[in-house]
């Protein structure tokens, strides 16, 4: 409903993009789990070709094509981590055996996202994609094919089949860290003067330009503060995740207690010592790029939210 309400510009385009997109994507279930990605990703590399030929603009197609590569990339997931899996068993067991062998599980994740998440992630890319596309018949084309590839995903696999995994876990975490994060780009959003943008438009600049040049660069400090306390937080979290960690996807934090419980007090501390020194790394290398972003504006306080 999302989706058509924003695409379509009247009552009738809307009711044949939403009737017609999910009836496609259901007659789209019936195909092959396999080959239904490659015809899913084919499906947005047709939404490029038709933004680039009613739009003339190179950025919104390349997007279209990249989001259609990475749906076909869940097919190639396993033919491109099972090598590495092998190569991991072959060698003699140890940290290196078991470091390769995780990050093959590591693609898995990057590379097959649940299919529900995946279905939400593309009805909001889809948005944003096909927003200006002016006449109808394209209009209405695109629509269908954005919105039978979500449709699609939503009916296969388990629904939010999270349980046991790393998204259940990344979702965890997202989740509280959202009101920290989201309470300081409220806050630096409310010290910017409204004048500074409106001088922007007065000057020719779109709301995207404005946006860009203007707001993003006042507000990126309080955002990068608040990523920073978020990633510091969420290193050395341990309540958030207790029941959510399983044998295949471990957090450092969890491994600790467990460690300390069976009596490896060694091998803790080692743990945390990885943890200090992973967390001040990390700090450091964002200071230096907030820095190098904000050259000559000033110093940037990274202590917000601290």
């Amino acid at each position: 409903l999302f989706f058509a309400q924003i695409v379509g510009k009247n009552a009738a385009e809307r009711i044949i993009i939403l009737v017609l997109g999910t009836a496609a994507g259901v007659l789209l279930t019936k195909i092959d789990a396999r080959m239904m990605y490659f015809y899913l990703g084919g499906m947005f590399m047709a939404i490029a070709v038709i933004i680039m030929i009613s739009q003339r603009k190179i950025i919104k197609p390349l997007v279209a094509a990249l989001i259609g590569l990475y749906v076909m990339s869940t097919n190639w997931a396993v033919i491109i981590s099972k090598p590495i899996a092998e190569f991991s068993r072959s060698i003699e067991r140890g940290f290196w055996s078991n470091a390769i062998y995780q990050f093959s599980d590591h693609l898995k994740v990057l590379l097959q996202p649940t299919p529900s998440l995946l279905a939400i992630a593309l009805i909001f890319a889809g948005v944003l994609l096909l927003q200006g596309v002016k006449f109808r018949g394209l209009r209405i084309g695109v629509g269908i094919l954005g919105l039978a590839v979500p449709c699609a995903l939503s009916f296969i696999g388990i629904p939010f089949g999270m349980v046991g995994g790393a998204y259940i876990i990344m979702a965890a975490f997202i989740v509280r860290s959202l009101p920290a994060s989201v309470r300081s780009g409220v806050a630096a959003l409310q010290q910017i003067d409204p004048s500074i943008e409106e001088a922007s438009n007065i000057l020719g600049a779109d709301a995207q330009y404005t946006f860009r040049k203007v707001t993003l660069p006042l507000i990126l400090p309080a955002l990068l503060a608040g990523l920073i306390f978020s990633f510091t937080r969420h290193m050395t979290s341990l309540s958030a995740i207790i029941f959510l960690v399983s044998a295949k996807w471990r957090i450092v934090t969890a491994s600790i207690l467990s460690e300390w419980e069976q009596g490896g007090v060694s091998i803790a501390a080692a743990y945390s010592t990885v943890i200090i020194i992973f967390v001040m790394v990390a700090i450091v290398v964002l200071n230096l790029l907030v820095n190098k972003l904000f050259k000559g504006r000033g110093s940037v306080d990274m202590s917000q939210g601290f």
